[in-house]
């Protein structure tokens, strides 16, 4: 088996009060620059997604995506170990080639990674490329000398790559799903789409498939997204906020599945970037996994009702979920 070492501290989510809420929760574990809002700029016509084929999986990270094969293993940022047991992707993570050996990369049995982080404001200039259909910057190696990385401005992100299918998986850099869900959401007509049903919960409404049932949390069933699982549940309306206690989690190694679904509840807090003014108020939430997209509705009264939407494996579902946001 090939072996890649890195290192990347270990860190695990403690034990977490029956008072915290569910984004409090998950933020603790989704690193701080992982948290701010992209700053990537989504062309006005909705952007395709790469086609992910069999054995593949796509990694999603702020606007931009890459596909790997499933068998790789996946580190974010705070999470992980320096004995990996097959090629990776690390995703906004802080791996410098001086914390762990990775000299047989290259060698005569190598391992391929890459790494997807944020794209500085300073990251200068350099040779240009079209990769995808993107623009790129061909930037310096921050890993491993014998890596390459290139910067998406129109993306806001760097990849780099290393190892034998490096170049395969370069290839597929794209849009990530929240960035064409939100694309769908600004253009697609608001109001219930044919064959869907209106959802009214505090005061929002808001419309979904109609043959997804509604469902109430409770504090007897953990919610979604704890541990590294789904954020909400498939093909279903969750109602309610969770309010019993939550178990001490490892610090995922994972993709959480994407899978769509809608989870209403009274709003933690009043943050957020306004997304839409009307028919109504409308904030996109930072504290958010890739498989998601929070939002915060304005009710009538002046109450936030949070509104997480599942990212599936079409964004044009959870866009037309989030386009039909109404008061």
């Amino acid at each position: 088996m090939r072996v890649l070492a890195l290192c990347v501290v270990v860190a695990m989510c403690g034990c977490t009060s029956a008072k915290r809420s569910v984004t409090a929760r998950r933020a603790a574990s989704v690193p701080t620059s992982a948290r701010r809002m992209t700053t990537a700029t989504v062309p006005v016509s909705i952007p395709a997604l790469s086609v992910v084929g069999t054995g593949q999986v796509r990694i999603n990270f702020r606007s931009a995506s890459v596909i790997v094969p499933s068998r790789w293993q996946v580190l974010r940022a705070g999470s992980g170990v320096c004995q990996v047991t097959n090629d990776v992707v690390m995703i906004d993570t802080a791996f410098e080639v001086s914390s762990c050996a990775v000299g047989h990369i290259g060698g005569a049995n190598p391992a391929s990674y890459v790494r997807i982080y944020a794209l500085a404001a300073s990251a200068g200039t350099g040779r240009g490329a079209t990769i995808n259909g993107h623009s790129a910057i061909v930037l310096g190696s921050r890993s491993y000398p014998a890596g390459r990385a290139y910067g998406f401005p129109d993306l806001g992100v760097v990849v780099e790559v290393a190892g034998p299918e490096s170049s395969a998986i370069l290839s597929t850099t794209s849009w990530s799903t929240r960035a064409v869900a939100l694309r769908y959401a600004a253009t697609s007509r608001a109001g219930s789409p044919p064959g869907w049903r209106v959802i009214r919960y505090e005061g929002v409404a808001l419309a979904v498939p109609a043959d997804w049932p509604i469902k109430v949390q409770s504090s007897n069933e953990l919610p979604p997204g704890i541990c590294g699982g789904p954020p909400v549940r498939q093909d279903t309306v969750l109602e309610g906020p969770y309010t019993g206690a939550f178990p001490s989690c490892p610090a995922p190694l994972g993709v959480p599945a994407g899978v769509d679904g809608v989870w209403l509840r009274p709003a933690t807090d009043a943050g957020g970037q306004l997304l839409r003014n009307t028919p109504s108020r409308v904030y996109l939430k930072p504290d958010q996994s890739e498989a998601e997209v929070l939002l915060s509705a304005v009710a009538p009264d002046g109450h936030r009702v949070d509104v997480e939407v599942g990212l599936g494996p079409d964004p044009s579902v959870a866009g037309k979920i989030i386009a039909s946001i109404t008061s």
